[in-house]
């Protein structure tokens, strides 16, 4: 017989199914006992994405549906809005994503009111999407039951959370007794301050574009047009399958610094704008074709409803912003005095296509 272990990872692997969710939603920039203390004033308006790949009801025959956020009020808050009145089971799932854990929580609804909670900390590489769904004590290091009544308003819950997660009970596979922050810390915490200790060195200043000089352009500008041939990235965004970046360096104290312009200069021409095109101010150009695929993803599109006064349902879409992943904003100049020391030229697509 397989043990618990080998079970959960032949099935789902949680990973492939958050694929989505970690690509396009920046990890939560902060602990995870930081983030509870911001919880009873979480931001509304956080980015929430939807979990595809997910089964349609979980062994109950529930209905499944899941979110992700950095924002867990933000994603109660869209779930609640999915949920009807006259579905009488629906198992929500909220992923709030850490850098190298995941706390899911489970929400439990009946005829559209919110009955039950769990929350567990995941490791992604070894728990399935069906031990989420259910709940699996045996599969997730870290757990924790919350017991909600029918009919709790959100402060309710959110101080309900609060006060499960932070006192001591019997949460843990080995019967060890601590409260649910502990338990995150001694499974996660190490790996998660080597992670971001990690994720804060500035990647190595080694440009994977060859940047030069051009007759064409001023002469404080380096110079590089990637074509879809040579990179995926700009064959699958681009409007013309072609991108530019312009690079602008100052020393200062015998460190380079960058002001990079880049983008679909094709798309700007075409449409009459400067859209496409970004500025990042860069203390390395370690990390340019991820600055350039952040630059080439266009915004999702949020989808809006309501019923009309003719009794029929309108539909819009509106941008979502797109929010730079704490990946890459380690490489930016934080320092705004600093940037203006620099003195850097002011240039944009009309200076460089006079």
């Amino acid at each position: 017989m397989k043990d618990i272990k080998s079970f959960f990872e032949s099935n789902i692997i949680f990973k492939s199914i958050l694929k989505e969710a970690k690509e396009s939603l920046p990890m939560v920039d902060m602990s995870f006992e930081e983030w509870l203390k911001e919880l009873p004033n979480d931001k509304e308006g956080a980015e929430v994405v939807s979990i595809s790949g997910l089964p349609a009801e979980d062994r109950f025959k529930n209905k499944v549906i899941a979110l992700s956020s950095t924002s867990f009020i933000s994603a109660l808050n869209q779930l609640q809005s999915q949920i009807k009145e006259d579905e009488k089971y629906v198992t929500g799932i909220i992923v709030i994503p850490f850098e190298n854990f995941y706390i899911v929580m489970q929400c439990k609804y009946h005829s559209g009111k919110l009955s039950d909670m769990a929350m567990a900390a995941v490791q992604p590489k070894t728990v399935s999407i069906k031990s989420v769904i259910n709940v699996s004590k045996s599969a997730f290091k870290v757990y924790c039951h919350i017991y909600i009544n029918s009919g709790d308003d959100e402060k309710t819950i959110k101080d309900k959370i609060l006060k499960y997660v932070n006192k001591e009970e019997i949460i843990d596979r080995n019967d060890n007794k601590a409260s649910f922050v502990d338990n995150v810390n001694k499974e996660y915490g190490e790996a998660a301050q080597e992670a971001n200790a990690k994720a804060k060195e500035v990647t190595p200043d080694n440009s994977p574009f060859t940047l030069t000089k051009k007759k064409k352009f001023p002469s404080y500008i380096k110079h590089c047009l990637i074509k879809e041939k040579d990179n995926a990235i700009v064959k699958k965004y681009s409007y013309w399958g072609e991108a530019e970046i312009f690079v602008e360096t100052v020393k200062k104290n015998n460190k380079n610094y960058y002001k990079v312009y880049m983008g679909d200069v094709r798309a700007c021409f075409d449409n009459g704008t400067n859209k496409y095109m970004y500025t990042f101010y860069l203390q390395t150009l370690g990390s340019l074709d991820k600055f350039l695929e952040y630059t080439l993803k266009p915004h999702r599109q949020k989808m809006h409803s309501e019923l009309g006064a003719d009794g029929e349902i309108h539909v819009w879409y509106s941008s979502m912003q797109k929010n730079l992943p704490a990946t890459l904003k380690k490489d930016c100049i934080k320092d705004e005095n600093l940037i203006k020391d620099l003195n850097f030229h002011d240039f944009d697509l009309d200076d460089l296509y006079k």
